[in-house]
């Protein structure tokens, strides 16, 4: 059973529509796309993760083609508005798991300032999950420009979005980056968040690096 459906379409004519949902026993939120305009679908992506229900979901497209959803939640005991933004429906995601908490917790964030450098973009959405040297200080960021940064990472200013409370359902404040099992939230949550054709994973850690088809790295 599904209903409340909304739809939006953005520059580049992607078709984007989110709706609520009874297939997981409580109304939930889910979202999909459209490359070409409604001639195929990708699959669904589960947005809300409560046990309470998640209804009458809105959502619009801005200027940049980013993606905003807002939606009624009763988690609270009562009628709440939530949201989501930064469902970017572009074709390239780059995600980087930086496991710093240890002699590279400088390291970690030069190479998050020297993404910062060249920033997200239009047609590329970059995610770093940073845990540095110290307690409660795993961080989830959305990578901006720094119009001000340097291409070797050192000035050592993060300008990024904090997007850690939009990813609550699975992050900690102090994550262990050596399990596997992080390693898959934060792979299956980026691919909920950040509809995407391809994806580039670049580690610093105990992982490898990887390159992923859509269809495929789910299997992880």
């Amino acid at each position: 059973m599904n209903n409340a459906l909304c739809i939006t379409t953005d520059s580049q004519s992607r078709v984007q529509v989110v709706w609520c949902d009874y297939r997981d026993q409580n109304w939930e939120v889910y979202y999909k796309r459209s490359l070409d305009g409604g001639a195929s679908w990708e699959s669904d992506a589960r947005l809300t993760f409560d046990s309470y229900d998640s209804t009458n979901p809105s959502i619009a497209t801005d200027d940049q083609n980013r993606v905003h959803v807002a939606w009624e939640d009763t988690r609270d005991g009562n009628r709440e508005i939530y949201y989501k933004r930064g469902l970017q429906a572009i074709d390239w995601t780059i995600m980087v798991y930086c496991c710093a908490d240890n002699d590279l917790d400088l390291a970690g964030v030069e190479d998050l300032n020297e993404l910062e450098w060249a920033g997200s973009t239009d047609d590329v959405n970059m995610i770093y999950l940073l845990d540095r040297f110290g307690e409660d200080d795993t961080r989830l960021y959305y990578v901006d420009h720094d119009s001000n940064g340097q291409s070797d990472g050192c000035d050592m200013n993060i300008i990024s979005t904090d997007i850690t409370s939009d990813a609550s359902s699975w992050i900690a404040t102090e994550e262990d980056m050596g399990n596997p099992e992080t390693l898959r939230d934060f792979c299956l949550w980026t691919m909920d968040w950040y509809p995407l054709d391809t994806l580039f994973s670049f580690n610093l850690g105990p992982w490898q690096r990887y390159i992923f088809k859509q269809q495929h790295w789910r299997d992880i």
